[in-house]
């Protein structure tokens, strides 16, 4: 037989067969309701709150991620249309939407810069900076930021942080890039020892066929490494021998290094490629005169180098004379005074009775005072009366090769 159970709540018996106490939960009451189904729609109301919750944040974020989306846009559109102070806005009302977005930081600091906002820059690219130090993309900016503020030590810093630093893509390629726009700011900045280190890094980096060799040509022409840009010049050559630049450019390359003959091969080689550039074609013709007035030619005979050395002789004191009479001024050489003109036609008039061809036939070593008295008269017409023509450029770079005198 069952026994009887005392209700928890009044303590009074409850009789066998009934579940619940008759005194606590009246027949017909609304809450003749056990607590399970009563704590199963409580948690069913919860859930129901807590999804339509869910559902509101993520609508509410959704918003506001397409509104950022948007502004961004809007100052990336700016940006690129040069009105930077309207992207400035853009951004910073993207970032209102997403506070945290490292992408739009990075491009309001951008758009700072290109307002001359610097110290504003400054402060988001260190803080992206601390917190990844090694991405090369904040580090290029920063080395940009730099350049406009003129450190440059901070800039150069930056940079090499870039190199070596992480790319998203294209490592090899970023990295190049990168040097390249090192090189052109040393370069720039006539940092020429540094530049040329640089440079030598980047070729050792580039493919063979990369047509960056071709603008490394140029840059070691600008740090005045004439040799290295010769050599990229012709490696542009043997990959592709219809390059008109590269041509040109081992031409010129060729002519600051003294070789003159090089030099015309060169420069015919880009007239062939199509090339018309008329400081090229003045080189080329200085290049000729200087391989047919030079005395000390190879393969020439004892009479060519003594006919040669009276030829430029003379040319040069007709050049001298002819400045002189433009100056009017009347030479004397027992009354050298202090032109100039005046001192040069002395020290010519001097040696002139021994620029014979006999005797320098029999005395060839007289033609380095020779090609010395040229260049002294070639620099003094030089100073007085400019307008140097392609001949007296060609005479004084044979002075200049042969006694070292400096044009």
């Amino acid at each position: 037989m069952n026994a009887d159970r005392f209700c928890p709540q009044c303590g009074r018996t409850i009789p066998w067969g009934q579940s619940q106490c008759s005194h606590c939960f009246p027949t017909g009451s609304l809450l003749w309701i056990n607590r399970e189904a009563l704590m199963l729609i409580t948690l069913v109301i919860l859930g129901a709150l807590f999804v339509a919750t869910g559902f509101a944040a993520k609508f509410y974020h959704a918003k506001e991620a397409a509104l950022a989306k948007d502004w961004f846009g809007r100052g990336e559109a700016a940006l690129k249309a040069d009105r930077a102070r309207r992207a400035v806005e853009d951004f910073r009302t993207a970032l209102v939407y997403a506070r945290d977005n490292r992408q739009y930081q990075l491009r309001l600091a951008e758009a700072l810069a290109a307002t001359g906002q610097y110290d504003g820059a400054l402060t988001y690219l260190q803080s992206l900076w601390e917190q990844e130090p090694g991405d090369s993309i904040i580090n290029l900016q920063l080395a940009r930021l730099y350049r406009k503020m003129d450190d440059m030590p901070n800039a150069i810093r930056f940079y090499h942080n870039a190199i070596y630093g992480v790319w998203r893509s294209n490592h090899a390629g970023q990295r190049r890039a990168v040097r390249l726009e090192l090189c052109k700011f040393l370069v720039a900045q006539r940092f020429n020892n540094q530049a040329d280190s640089e440079i030598i890094a980047l070729v050792a980096d580039l493919p063979r066929t990369s047509p960056d060799h071709l603008e490394a040509g140029r840059l070691f022409m600008a740090v005045k490494d004439y040799p290295k840009a010769a050599g990229e010049f012709v490696d542009v050559i043997h990959v592709d021998p219809k390059n008109a630049d590269a041509w040109q450019g081992a031409g010129e390359a060729a002519f600051q290094l003294g070789r003159y003959v090089e030099a015309i091969n060169y420069f015919q080689g880009a007239q062939r490629a199509g090339a018309n550039d008329p400081a090229m074609t003045r080189m080329l013709d200085i290049s000729r005169m200087v391989r047919d007035y030079d005395p000390f030619e190879a393969r020439l005979s004892e009479t060519a180098r003594a006919t040669r050395g009276v030829e430029v002789f003379n040319l040069a004191l007709s050049r001298l004379t002819g400045c002189a009479a433009t100056q009017k001024l009347k030479l004397d050489p027992k009354a050298a005074g202090n032109n100039p003109l005046e001192t040069a036609y002395a020290a010519a008039t001097k040696i002139q009775p021994q620029v014979h061809e006999r005797i320098l036939m029999h005395h060839p070593e007289m033609l380095v005072d020779v090609l010395r008295e040229v260049g002294q008269m070639e620099l003094a017409s030089q100073s007085e009366c400019g307008q140097e023509t392609a001949q007296d450029t060609a005479l004084l770079l044979i002075a200049k090769r042969r006694t070292g005198v400096q044009p």
